[in-house]
């Protein structure tokens, strides 16, 4: 009697447990997707009113109109194994968001950490643990406008979706000429104490220092031509410098103006530093911003 009893609440709980599981739901798709939270400087409105430029991006454009190209990996956190990952491809379509797509159907709920770039020229050196470090200015050159975003999420029955927003890893040098003498159609920038390398939290590397290096040229036709120039942060302990050379050569060999070079800039991320060179009877004169208005820094005879 007692081994019937044992055997019939054996079967029942069996029974039970079994009508447990096939009620289970199953697992949500994981969805993630892709905003973009820096589509303009901080300081772009600031700027305009000084400058009388129109510099400022509609807010409303589809996300390739900000971010052209991106890679992405999904991690496991507690293994740092990558689940996905997606090498550098063109952006498609006209949402205002992207789409992480190849995410496994069967992945367990756990916690995870998606890394991503935008508009880098290539993913060599960010693939490996957390999506390794990206040269923000390799080989001394400007470069592009890059993004990055980092999403550390728990995936279980309850959150299933989820957005990263993915924000400017540089800042814009915007140099303004009024004045410039008939016949200077070159100009060569050197800029010191950059950020060399971003990590996969969107932090810069210490001891990585950059130069950059810049070359423009414009039309004999344009008044006061102006340069748009993206890069790193300057380098944490460090101070930018820029050096401006202008030509009237396209050899670019022996600089027509050579104004001094200008201490003290400080390039930050997502915003705008701009420098104005104001020519004049002979003379530069170097404006930098200064609590929201233009302040003279350098004036100086052109020889």
């Amino acid at each position: 009697m007692n081994r019937t009893r044992t055997y019939l609440l054996m079967l029942l709980a069996l029974l039970a447990a079994s009508c447990i599981r096939d009620d289970l739901e199953p697992c949500p798709p994981l969805n993630i997707m892709l905003s973009i939270e820096d589509k303009n400087y901080d300081n772009v409105a600031t700027i305009e009113g000084l400058t009388g430029l129109t510099l400022a991006e509609p807010e409303d454009q589809p996300f390739r109109h900000y971010i052209q190209r991106l890679y992405y990996t999904l991690y496991r956190v507690d293994t740092r194994e990558a689940v996905i990952t997606k090498r550098l491809h063109d952006v498609q379509g006209d949402a205002a968001m992207a789409t992480v797509y190849d995410i496994p159907a069967d992945l367990p709920y756990g916690d995870y950490a998606l890394v991503v770039w935008g508009n880098i020229d290539s993913d060599e050196g960010i693939q490996g643990d957390y999506g390794g470090i990206y040269d923000l200015h390799a080989g001394n050159v400007e470069g592009y406008d890059v993004y990055h975003g980092l999403l550390r999420f728990t995936y279980d029955e309850y959150n299933g979706s989820f957005v990263c927003p993915l924000q400017r890893v540089k800042g814009q040098l915007l140099i303004l000429t009024e004045g410039l003498p008939a016949g200077i159609n070159w100009s060569r920038k050197a800029v010191t104490g950059l950020s060399g390398e971003a990590t996969y939290d969107g932090s810069y590397t210490d001891g990585e220092v950059e130069t950059v290096v810049t070359t423009r040229s414009w039309g004999t036709d344009v008044a006061n031509p102006r340069s748009e120039t993206v890069l790193a942060p300057t380098a944490d302990g460090h101070s930018s410098t820029l050096y401006v050379r202008f030509y009237d050569h396209e050899d670019m060999q022996t600089p027509a103006i050579e104004p001094d070079a200008l201490t003290g800039v400080d390039m930050q991320r997502n915003r705008i530093t701009p420098v104005k060179y104001v020519f004049d009877n002979g003379k530069v004169y170097i404006y930098t911003l200064v609590d929201d208005s233009w302040k003279l820094t350098h004036g100086m005879g052109i020889e």
